[in-house]
């Protein structure tokens, strides 16, 4: 934060995914329910998107049906991405995920007709998100309506 704050003299937000339904092992400490997202950008750059995308909190319970198609443990929520990403960029932008996991990032981007580059050090996560981009789960089912026949 000191980099982009005080160097680079972005703003910033911090997002918050508020889950309602945590994973319950809290061993003496607060749940785990929930997560941040750090937002920098240039000044003068402004946040696009509505009213209804542009909200800080983003409440909803863990993603678990992407979990269960997916097999990844921690799926984000995919219309918690997409606010975030037409909030931040264009059509035909090109959205870069480091840390792709099963690509719900990847998805996001591709629905909103974002370019997309995904990074995952694990190869059983990279075929997942692969997968997953062209309407297969990991148990190798394909769902037709997630699939884009362009």
């Amino acid at each position: 934060m000191k980099y982009f704050i005080e160097e680079k003299h972005c703003f910033h937000d911090i997002l918050v995914w508020c889950k309602t339904n945590p994973i319950p092992a809290a061993n003496g400490t607060y749940l785990p329910d929930l997560e941040y997202c750090l937002m920098f950008r240039e000044k003068g750059t402004k946040v696009g998107g509505t009213y209804q995308t542009k909200s800080k909190f983003f409440i909803t319970s863990c993603n678990k049906e992407d979990k269960n198609q997916y097999l990844h443990p921690t799926c984000k929520n995919v219309d918690m991405i997409t606010n975030h990403l037409i909030n931040s960029s264009n059509e035909g932008d090109v959205i870069f995920d480091p840390f792709m996991g099963s690509g719900s990032t990847m998805i996001s981007a591709k629905r909103l007709n974002r370019k997309y580059i995904g990074f995952e050090i694990e190869p059983k996560w990279y075929e997942v998100a692969k997968d997953r981009l062209q309407g297969i789960n990991a148990k190798g089912e394909m769902n037709l309506f997630d699939v884009d026949y362009d």
